[in-house]
């Protein structure tokens, strides 16, 4: 591109994304973020670990021609994971330049989308400097927080629930579903320990009236009586 033919510097400052998926289940995925404009393509470096919210405040400067066709006023977004082989696309997306070249700045979020779901968006804060090199400083941020600008949104404390970029597993085939114990079940670690019965005492069995228990009960008087006659017949044949 002639120096003639360029109209001013784009510069972007892409600061951070939210609420992208994610598909690792043991580790936080490494996302970066790919510009094109009129040619040009340039990306941020990857943040290690930013999982669903990662932030770059990555400054990318694109030159900006003053031919007006749609190619040359259309900025694409495009998000990856970086992985060891074939990186990942989360989403992307696009965005007329048009009305920040003659305002001059831009601070907002671009929603992202995929296979015709949005899938996050990317933050970013762009500036036109026209007719002439941009400066090396940034302007100052729209954010009325500071800790805003680099903040990651905070993750609910409660139960999960679901919204429109959280995809919720149903439960695995055969696990055992837990219940909330009440409060009536838990002991009171003040209250003194329960005092131990004693064990009531068994009754003796009552004779079985069975017709074994009448046998046996014959069957014990015969034997006293042999042992009766046994014992007179000695004595009758120690007597002189």
């Amino acid at each position: 591109m002639s120096k003639e033919n360029i109209l001013g510097t784009l510069v972007v400052v892409v600061l951070k994304a939210q609420h992208l998926i994610d598909n690792h289940t043991f580790y936080k995925q490494d996302p970066y973020a790919k510009l094109s404009l009129s040619g040009a393509t340039k990306q941020t470096p990857p943040d290690p670990k930013g999982g669903q919210h990662p932030v770059w405040d990555a400054e990318l400067r694109f030159p900006i021609s003053k031919d007006a066709s749609k190619d040359s006023r259309t900025l694409t977004i495009s998000v990856f994971a970086e992985e060891r082989r074939d990186d990942e696309l989360l989403g992307e997306g696009t965005i007329d330049i048009t009305d920040t070249l003659k305002t001059g700045e831009f601070d907002n979020w671009v929603p992202l989308s995929l296979k015709g779901a949005q899938r996050g968006e990317v933050y970013l804060e762009m500036t036109f400097f026209a007719s002439g090199p941009a400066p090396l400083t940034r302007r100052p941020t729209k954010f009325t927080n500071p800790s805003e600008r680099l903040g990651r949104p905070q993750q609910p404390c409660g139960p999960l629930t679901s919204t429109p970029n959280t995809v919720l597993r149903p439960p695995r085939p055969g696990a055992r579903a837990t219940r909330p114990v009440p409060p009536q079940a838990l002991p009171d670690p003040a209250a003194a320990p329960p005092r131990l019965q004693p064990r009531p005492e068994r009754a003796a069995a009552a004779p079985c009236p069975c017709r074994h228990g009448i046998d046996a009960t014959r069957r014990g008087r015969a034997r006293g009586a042999r042992a009766a006659v046994s014992g007179r017949g000695g004595e009758s044949a120690r007597a002189p």
